[in-house]
């Protein structure tokens, strides 16, 4: 067994799932149990045996010298031990998975790798923005107090004014909550997030702000949100799936608490799409917005790490 695909595959792993790595950057205390599974999932190169004498298994004879492959770590996706086991949930708790053997056949550097997988994961997700390569996964990575590039752009898109009342839809971490919070006065935010988590970290994140009455935080999904009577200047989302996929809908409940003159801004990262299409990824977002029943006044693009977004501004047709 080799520490180097103990650590670097796994690694790749935690680097490739966005949701995953932004987790582990406001929650390091998790990084030892992300180890955990994603070494169960992606167990390392096992070290084939080498058969100095004649053995029979199951009636087969394996001659002398042969090398022989145990798909051993197939009893890492065993339902009976591990339920839904093709999810990586960082959460699952026992975690008896078998990447490194079991018994006297245990791997004796199994700690070192856990040892050094953790430290490498813990290193890479806490030296701040950078993009890099690893089992040819690229990667960006920034700490969980500084704001991406892609919110700051964002947020400068809104040109947030100092009475706005404005609603973001998918706050996440609440990054964007904070920047909108610096600019404000006698305004105020309104974030909601399907995620009752990332409220809660939403909230940590932001508890000055909230505190001082700028920013309301709701764990409520767009659909099911009881806004009251509240009207928003500016409503906006970054990736957030409904305005894509069910754009009538969604764009139909922002509709009723927008204000007099109010905007919708859609960002959407070009994660999916080549660099060079990003434009086309604007025009058929602005075409979500006018199934919406939304007018287009902008389409912005920008080149950003690591992936290019643009962003759809709108307003009620008719408004």
């Amino acid at each position: 067994m080799r520490v180097g695909s103990a650590i670097a595959s796994p690694l790749a792993q935690i680097i490739a799932d966005t949701s995953l790595r932004g987790r582990l950057v406001s929650e390091p205390e998790l990084i030892r149990a992300a180890a955990e599974e994603t070494l169960r999932l992606i167990p390392p190169a096992p070290v084939p045996p080498h058969y100095d004498l004649p053995v029979t298994v199951s009636g087969a004879v394996i001659p002398e010298g042969s090398f022989v492959m145990l798909n051993w770590a197939a009893a890492n996706l065993d339902p009976a031990k591990f339920p839904d086991p093709e999810r990586l949930d960082v959460n699952r708790s026992p975690n008896p998975h078998v990447s490194f053997g079991h018994g006297i056949h245990a791997c004796v550097g199994a700690q070192l790798a856990r040892i050094e997988m953790q430290a490498a994961a813990t290193e890479l997700l806490s030296r701040g923005p950078r993009t890099g390569s690893i089992c040819g996964v690229s990667y960006y990575c920034g700490m969980a107090n500084e704001a991406s590039e892609r919110f700051v752009w964002a947020v400068d898109s809104l040109e947030v004014r100092p009475a706005d009342h404005l609603l973001e839809v998918g706050c996440g971490h609440g990054v964007a909550v904070s920047l909108v919070c610096e600019r404000l006065t006698t305004g105020t935010i309104t974030a909601i997030d399907r995620s009752p988590k990332m409220i809660e970290m939403a909230g940590r994140r932001n508890r000055e702000h909230v505190d001082a009455g700028r920013a309301v935080l709701e764990a409520v999904a767009l659909e099911d949100a009881d806004l009251g009577d509240r009207r928003f200047d500016k409503v906006f989302a970054f990736n957030v799936a409904p305005f894509w996929l069910q754009p009538e809908a969604a764009l139909g409940a922002v509709r009723e608490h927008l204000a007099r003159d109010g905007v919708v801004s859609i960002f959407w990262d070009a994660r999916h799409s080549a660099p060079e299409r990003a434009r086309d990824l604007g025009d058929e977002l602005a075409d979500r917005l006018r199934e919406g029943g939304f007018s287009v006044e902008r389409v912005l693009v920008e080149d950003l790490r690591p992936v290019p977004a643009v962003c759809v501004i709108g307003r009620p047709e008719g408004g």
